[in-house]
């Protein structure tokens, strides 16, 4: 269990559970919608590793992301 991808993936969970459940509710509560979405915007949404929570991910993301996984872990069965 101290392996290198267990230790990532249970790293990158719990940053990103904060992240996105608590931190990101948190800047609407604090700061009121029209500023928290004015911040996000520029500071998170604009970063492309965060647009898939406000825009959602298109048929074609999700086909690719399912491709590299299979390609990577095979066909689950």
């Amino acid at each position: 269990m101290s392996g290198p991808d267990y230790a990532w993936w249970h790293g990158m969970y719990e940053v990103a559970k904060a992240f996105y459940l608590h931190f990101v509710p948190e800047v609407k509560e604090v700061a009121g919608e029209p500023l928290a979405t004015q911040l996000l915007d520029k500071y998170v949404f604009s970063q492309p590793g965060h647009k898939w929570l406000k825009e959602g991910m298109t048929k074609e993301q999700l086909q690719k992301i399912q491709e590299f996984y299979k390609s990577r872990y095979g066909e689950q069965k």
